[in-house]
């Protein structure tokens, strides 16, 4: 009788574990539609202001950054370009990896060696290190090497020219591009949005690295701005959930805008249509670009990127997705 008794008590228990485990995913479920919508409604708000995040995508990167960076690419006329990302992780969520599935050339930056391994077993399986397409190095970028490492990886991409360089190092960034001597076409830089977009606020230079998820980290949106606009780039836009900067190098980006009405404004226009699609503020008002934190937002209802290989059509890689 104690023994039935049992049983029937772990099989009850066992099903409502089950019930609980089901609920939880379905409210999970119900909360990330709902927070996918909120990011739509977001889109169509950036669509009537024409502000660049209104083409923002994620496939492997963090938030929409995917999709500004392939806008981007498209209206400059980059294809399979060369990049660097400092601050990759292991790979499966980041700025470049979308590109390098397109077949560009990627070198990959990160301090931590279990990423660094991490990507070593999983993409080196492929033809990737074979086609010279993905460089990886394990290393703290600082003001010291940044530049002497952004040699080491165009000379193993065999390329000089630098399509887009993205920095997301949660700490140094400022520092990091107010040393950088090469100037690639397009920036992505991580900011810290939770600082208002009129302060000028950094992490000290020489503070060791220390993030531990709180506001105390990087540097703020007019900081990032003044550095950039002081190196002849030019703030094309920001992404929804407030993580990273959209610069586009000057020289490069005034052959690929409208100037009629220059000096105040510059558009990217749609060339099927004739009408505006993007406008590019001009830098007393480049308030009007930043976003405040949305970290929370749904960017796909889809699963998340895995480490299987895909086979490109009319390529002969296979290719990680």
């Amino acid at each position: 009788m104690n023994e039935n008794f049992e049983q029937m008590l772990m099989q009850y228990m066992n099903f409502t574990a089950q019930k609980q485990n089901d609920m939880l995913l379905h409210i999970d479920a119900l909360t990330k539609i709902s927070r996918y919508d909120e990011w739509q409604k977001l889109v169509q708000s950036s669509k009537i202001d024409k502000k660049l995040n209104q083409f923002g995508f994620r496939v492997f990167s963090q938030e929409d950054q995917d999709g500004i960076i392939e806008y981007l690419c498209k209206k400059l006329k980059i294809e399979k370009g060369a990049a660097i990302e400092f601050g990759c992780g292991d790979g499966e969520c980041n700025n470049t990896h979308y590109l390098l599935i397109k077949g560009w050339k990627c070198c990959w930056i990160d301090c931590n060696e279990d990423n660094i391994k991490k990507i070593q077993q999983h993409y080196f399986n492929t033809n990737y290190q074979n086609s010279s397409r993905l460089h990886v190095i394990n290393s703290l970028v600082t003001t010291e090497n940044i530049n002497s490492l952004m040699s080491v990886c165009l000379e193993q991409m065999n390329t000089t020219d630098l399509d887009i360089l993205s920095i997301d190092t949660d700490w140094t960034d400022y520092w990091l591009l107010k040393a950088l001597s090469i100037r690639p076409k397009i920036i992505v830089i991580e900011y810290n949005s939770s600082i208002p977009p009129n302060l000028s606020l950094v992490v000290p230079k020489n503070v060791p690295y220390g993030w531990t998820g709180n506001n105390y980290f990087g540097n703020s949106f007019k900081a990032i701005c003044d550095v950039a606009y002081d190196k002849e780039y030019t703030l094309v836009g920001s992404n929804l959930g407030g993580n990273d900067l959209f610069f586009v190098r000057t020289d490069i980006l005034d052959k690929f805008t409208n100037q009629e009405h220059a000096p105040m404004y510059k558009f990217f226009v749609n060339e099927d249509l004739g009408d505006y699609e993007v406008k590019i503020w001009p830098r007393h008002l480049l308030d009007n670009l930043y976003e405040v934190p949305k970290y929370e937002l749904c960017y796909t209802k889809g699963h998340n990127p895995g480490l299987e290989n895909f086979q490109l059509l009319g390529d002969s890689e296979n290719v990680k997705i």
